[in-house]
């Protein structure tokens, strides 16, 4: 019988220091409960890195984006939930241990988003999410997702997307209640180099639009996503 509540995600692209940093950040709070699942475009040391912890690996041979690398470690993971972080990133003291206490309220979307005065708060569906945020669930690291409800994941890969989780966030959101949480679990370790390259920024906005736009599409209030979408000009 698999037990395992979290699956601890992380796509990666050539960072074999910061995300042995993040690994040996983990392991500190490792417990039967969850894995670890490392899904790997790049072609640096991080194969042979690896071997030193119970990890579930993949290499793709291949850079094959960032959107379907970070699908093959969801596709890999076997929790109830899928915790997706960036290889750039560090976990809290206690961080894990806290997440796991929150995953009981069975939320099928849960999205870490720090606020002064802020409690955690549960909505019963996406579209009463929207109204208050605007948007939510850009970072990567801040995204929590019930491992079954994660379907089809390849209709939301978007050319030089990076939005995938945000994409799948809506679609089990339009559903299922999505929870808020109020603390701050994850830092930055490293700077991704993505927004520097012509043009990212850009297209990484219009690919936003259009996953807000596409909402519609899983049953949305079509007047929530109207007002996000001015909310983004």
């Amino acid at each position: 019988m698999n037990n395992i509540r979290l699956s601890i995600c992380i796509p990666t692209y050539n960072r074999c220091d910061s995300l042995r940093e993040l690994l040996d950040c983990i392991m500190k709070q490792y417990c039967d409960d969850i894995e670890i699942v490392v899904s790997d475009n790049g072609s640096d040391l991080t194969a042979e890195m690896i071997k030193k912890y119970p990890v579930k690996y993949n290499n793709n041979g291949d850079n094959i984006g960032f959107d379907r690398n970070l699908l093959c470690a969801l596709n890999m993971a076997q929790g109830q939930y899928c915790w997706t972080l960036n290889d750039t990133v560090l976990i809290k003291d206690n961080a894990i241990k806290y997440l796991l206490n929150i995953l009981s309220s069975d939320c099928g979307v849960y999205i870490i988003d720090p606020k002064e005065n802020f409690r955690e708060t549960i909505y019963d569906n996406g579209s009463e999410a929207l109204k208050y945020y605007g948007t939510f669930g850009g970072k990567l690291s801040r995204v929590i997702l019930k491992k079954n409800k994660i379907i089809n994941g390849y209709e939301y890969v978007l050319p030089t997307c990076g939005w995938l989780h945000l994409s799948l966030a809506l679609c089990i959101a339009s559903k299922e209640k999505i929870c808020f949480i109020p603390e701050i679990l994850v830092y930055g370790i490293a700077l991704s180099n993505w927004a520097k390259k012509d043009g990212q920024v850009f297209i990484a906005y219009l690919n936003h639009k259009a996953i807000i736009a596409n909402c519609v599409n899983f049953g949305y209030d079509s007047k929530v996503i109207s007002e996000v979408e001015k909310r983004l000009l």
